[in-house]
């Protein structure tokens, strides 16, 4: 989003993770930056996945029939609860409306990590109508592909989302 392309694309899917005033020195303020997201959740053909946490985010993609929000609010679709930051992971539970779906832990600390992972758990779950426990392992699987036993069928891969699709796609 930093050079306005942001708006070229024209994807099934989009995850929003926040929209905040930022790159000022390409956009005017924050009223163009919204611009430019709003055209983009308008050419989305599918679901847009948005971070509940982020008023701008929230704003732009709460009341539009094909969005789904992630995060920490009461209000969000997929949920973390329980969340333990430890040096270097996060343990959370993940409820879907309310829901429990049961617990994920991430190899890399933040909570700014778990929300990005809620909205990944939220969009496979939605993309390959996995069982929820599936969608939870990527949420661990995600940052820990670095031997060929984390992959499905034992072929190494260095792209984490080819391996959670191989993964998801083996469960399914």
């Amino acid at each position: 989003e930093s050079d306005g392309t942001l708006q070229l694309f024209h994807p099934e899917f989009s995850l929003i993770l926040n929209v905040e005033e930022e790159h000022l020195d390409f956009y005017a303020g924050l009223a163009a930056i919204e611009k430019v997201f709003t055209k983009l959740i308008e050419q989305t053909s599918g679901a847009v996945f948005y971070c509940a946490d982020d008023l701008n985010a929230a704003r732009l993609c709460g009341g539009r029939a094909h969005a789904i929000s992630y995060g920490f609010a009461e209000s969000a679709r997929y949920r973390a609860t329980g969340l333990e930051l430890q040096d270097f992971a996060a343990t959370f539970c993940v409820e879907r409306s309310g829901e429990k779906l049961g617990d994920a832990t991430l190899n890399v600390p933040g909570k700014h990590n778990v929300s990005n992972a809620l909205g990944v758990i939220g969009r496979e779950s939605h993309i390959y109508r996995c069982a929820v426990s599936t969608s939870i392992d990527m949420a661990h699987f995600w940052h820990t592909t670095t031997n060929r036993e984390n992959c499905p069928d034992g072929a190494h891969s260095r792209n984490p989302c080819l391996c959670m699709r191989q993964k998801c796609d083996a469960y399914c």
